[in-house]
């Protein structure tokens, strides 16, 4: 069963206790409603996923291009093999074993040291940058391993970052319409083409209608609405 921690506490501290304690994500407050649902999805996928091919149990780990395995001790990107060193093959099977799940920092270093001391913390940034060189095309867009600022770090199933990816595409192209009179987030969503004239506006929040016109994802208002 997935484990979600919903909280308004935002402190780094907290979402890596509850981390730490086996959730498998932590949402604050405030979210909206499409966005826990979505976090839902991801993690449901997540553990379907496991449970038909677990890593653990399977002798070869593949996501996209990348794959490891564990049997003869050896990991391929692009059917090329990757010279890696014991910590950042030890690292890299973590990753894999624990795919699109936040491993904390205190995690991480307790599983490949054996402790969790400041310098070894320093020593984990050091060859986890070194292990995304090796993997990542583009350093400032990882397509595998993802940072947690504060926490610690993410093995992406790459088709979720595509889709990811995606998304935030799409919303940066896009914007919500408010309602004029409320300022309540109205049901309309536009694009950067969408033009509208003499549009009526209906806000369910306060029910009432307002014209506009759009263009280029600008919004005039041309009637207020009846106070």
């Amino acid at each position: 069963m997935p484990i979600i921690v919903i909280s308004a506490r935002s402190e780094d501290t907290d979402k890596i206790d509850a981390l730490d304690a086996g959730a498998d994500d932590y949402l604050t407050k405030p979210f909206s409603v499409e966005e826990l649902l979505a976090r839902l999805r991801v993690t449901q996928r997540r553990l379907t996923m496991i449970q038909k091919e677990s890593p653990a149990e399977s002798a070869v780990f593949t996501n996209g291009q990348l794959r490891v395995d564990f049997a003869a001790g050896c990991a391929y990107l692009n059917e090329e093999e990757l010279h890696l060193t014991p910590i950042e093959y030890k690292l890299l099977c973590l990753l894999s074993k624990n795919v699109g799940k936040v491993l904390t920092h205190t995690f991480i270093t307790q599983s490949i040291w054996g402790s969790s001391w400041d310098n070894d913390i320093a020593s984990l940034r050091v060859f986890m940058a070194t292990l995304r060189k090796k993997l990542e095309k583009d350093a400032d867009s990882p397509q595998y391993i993802q940072t947690h600022i504060g926490v610690g770090y993410r093995m992406m199933k790459v088709e979720w970052y595509i889709a990811m990816d995606m998304k935030n595409n799409i919303e940066e192209h896009t914007e919500w319409i408010y309602c004029p009179a409320c300022g309540n987030k109205t049901r309309l969503q536009i694009w950067e083409d969408t033009e509208l004239k003499n549009f009526p506006l209906y806000c369910p929040k306060c029910k009432r209608e307002t014209l506009i016109e759009v263009k280029e994802l600008q919004i005039t208002v041309i009637k207020e609405p009846d106070a």
